[in-house]
């Protein structure tokens, strides 16, 4: 299908330009002054409507099709370098927990969540592409009841990504790395020693207002 074409084309993409920060990071001639900063933070702020995430679903169980979505989201990004994601499904947070299925529940029972986001610029903008590190927030539920009892539930990020800017387009893409319950570890999703992680991610795209 067009959409898990997209998403397959997009961790290759991300991959790609992953491997060129790693070969442009150290080169010092490739900052930015302030002022074309701020008027590149100035092109990316505004309001985002239309958005959707897209992530694979493993209960989807068709071959054609694993790739799941939900939309009608909307963000706003700040010239502050933040960007805030509403709306956000705790199925979507919850995608990746298998060995807790009360924890899996309550998250998706739970109230949709704001999504967090700072970013920095990444050297070198072009006409046509703006390119920016992203560094969600920990989402924390600090009362969410199961098993009996209350607890403090947050789930964690791998940061950073790297997020594009094209044409009033924006498109991020975020990896769920963890979750944990009163402080303690319960489950990891990210493996930062795999070469495909496509499984923890979810790619949120919008179009500027």
């Amino acid at each position: 299908m067009k959409v898990l074409s997209k998403l397959s084309a997009f961790v290759l993409l991300c991959m790609a330009t992953m491997s060129l920060v790693s070969c442009l990071g150290d080169d010092d001639d490739n900052g930015l002054s302030d002022e074309d900063y701020k008027s590149y933070t100035n092109l990316m702020s505004g309001y985002y409507y239309g958005g959707k995430i897209y992530f694979y679903n493993d209960t989807i169980t068709t071959t054609s099709n694993q790739v799941d979505s939900v939309t009608s989201l909307s963000a706003v990004i700040y010239t502050d370098s933040t960007i805030v994601i509403q709306n956000v499904p705790g199925r979507v947070l919850a995608k990746c927990i298998t060995n807790h299925s009360e924890l899996k529940e309550a998250i998706e029972n739970a109230d949709n969540q704001t999504l967090r986001l700072n970013y920095v610029l990444y050297p070198k903008p072009t006409s046509s592409y703006l390119y920016y590190y992203v560094y969600p927030v920990t989402v924390t539920y600090n009362e969410l009841t199961y098993s009996g009892d209350n607890h403090k539930v947050q789930i964690s990020f791998y940061i950073p990504s790297l997020g594009v800017y094209y044409n009033g387009m924006i498109d991020i893409p975020i990896y769920l790395a963890g979750v944990y319950q009163d402080g303690e570890e319960m489950e990891l999703f990210y493996n930062s020693n795999s070469l495909d992680n496509s499984n923890t991610l979810l790619e949120f795209y919008a179009t500027k207002y």
